[in-house]
C-alpha cells in the first residue's frame, strides 16, 4: 500500500486540517443555533484579539486562538469566516518566508517544500510543482524534493510521470525502499495497460522488502500482488503479518477481508495474462 508522507506539516498545520474537515460536517448539517449573549460577547472579543495579532503577521498565534474559539463555538460562521482567512493569510506568509530563504540559499529544500505544501493547502498544485521542480533543478540529489514530486504525480493519477520520478530516485539511491514500494504500487494498480506488469511489480516489491522486511506497508504491497496474482494463501499469510505488524492499521483489515472473500477485479486478471 502507498501512504502519502505529509512532508513538514507540522501540529498546526495538521490541527486546521481536521478543523477544516469538521467545518465542511458542520456545513453540510447547515444546523446554526442562536447565540447567547455571553457567547457572542465572548466571540466579539475574540475577533478583535484576532485582528490585531494579525496586523502584527502573528497569524500562527491568530490560528491557535481560532482553533480553541471553534472547539467551544464550531457554529459561528463569525469564526469560522475569520479563520479561514487568517489560514490563507497564514499560508500566503508562508510562500513569502519560503522564497526570501530561498533567495538566500537556494540549497534550502525545505523552504521549497514549505512553498510548494502553502500552495497546495491554498489550491494551486500548478504552482506547487513548479516550486519542487525550481528545488530539483538547484538540487538535483534531495530526495525529499523528487519524492515529493512523486507524491503528487501519482496523487495526480498520472501515473507514468510518478513512476519516472520514483526510478530516478532509485538511480540517485539505490537503496530507497520507499520508492521501490511505490513503483510495485503503481505496477500493480495502474489502470492502464501499458503500465500495469505484475511480474515487474512483484519484483520491485521484494527489493523493498529486502531493505525494510518489517514495514507492513511494504508488506501489503507484496500481498496485493499475490493476490492478484492468484496466489490467494500467500496473500492471506502476507497481511495477516502486516497486521500483526500494525494492529491499528485499519486499511490492512479490510485487505484481509477481501482476501477471505476472494473479492477480485476481473479486470487485474485480465491485465495480469498480459505479463510475460
Amino acid at each position: 500500500m502507498y501512504k502519502l508522507k505529509l512532508n513538514h506539516f507540522n501540529a498546526l498545520i495538521f490541527r486546521v486540517l481536521i478543523v477544516l474537515a469538521l467545518i465542511a460536517m458542520i456545513a453540510l448539517q447547515n444546523d446554526s443555533l442562536p447565540l447567547k449573549s455571553a457567547e457572542a460577547s465572548t466571540i466579539s472579543s475574540t475577533l478583535q484579539n484576532v485582528e490585531d495579532l494579525n496586523k502584527q503577521q502573528k497569524y500562527e498565534t491568530s490560528i491557535n486562538i481560532l482553533l480553541n474559539a471553534l472547539s467551544k463555538h464550531p457554529n459561528s460562521e463569525s469564526l469560522i469566516i475569520t479563520f479561514k482567512q487568517t489560514f490563507s493569510l497564514h499560508l500566503y506568509s508562508q510562500i513569502s518566508s519560503g522564497f526570501k530563504r530561498v533567495a538566500l540559499n537556494k540549497h534550502d529544500t525545505d523552504a521549497y517544500l514549505s512553498i510548494a505544501r502553502s500552495y497546495s493547502l491554498i489550491g494551486d498544485p500548478i504552482k506547487a510543482m513548479e516550486t519542487l521542480m525550481d528545488g530539483v533543478i538547484d538540487n538535483p540529489d534531495s530526495i525529499n524534493l523528487w519524492m515529493t514530486i512523486g507524491a503528487m504525480e501519482l496523487q495526480a493519477q498520472r501515473d507514468t510521470e510518478a513512476l519516472s520520478i520514483f526510478k530516478e530516485i532509485i538511480r540517485i539511491d539505490v537503496k530507497n525502499a520507499n520508492a521501490y514500494n511505490n513503483i510495485a504500487y503503481i505496477l500493480a494498480r495502474s489502470k492502464d495497460k501499458r503500465i500495469h506488469n505484475l511480474k515487474n511489480a512483484l519484483s520491485y516489491a521484494q527489493e523493498a522488502i529486502s531493505f525494510e522486511p518489517n514495514n507492513p506497508n511494504f508488506i501489503d504491497t507484496l500481498a496485493e500482488i499475490k493476490f492478484q496474482l492468484g496466489q490467494k494463501n500467500e496473500a492471506l499469510s502476507l497481511i495477516n503479518q502486516a497486521i500483526k505488524l500494525s494492529p491499528h492499521e485499519d486499511y490492512f483489515k479490510k485487505q484481509l477481508s477481501k482476501f477471505q472473500a476472494g473479492i477480485t477485479n476481473p479486470e487485474f486478471y485480465q491485465k495480469a495474462s498480459l505479463v510475460k
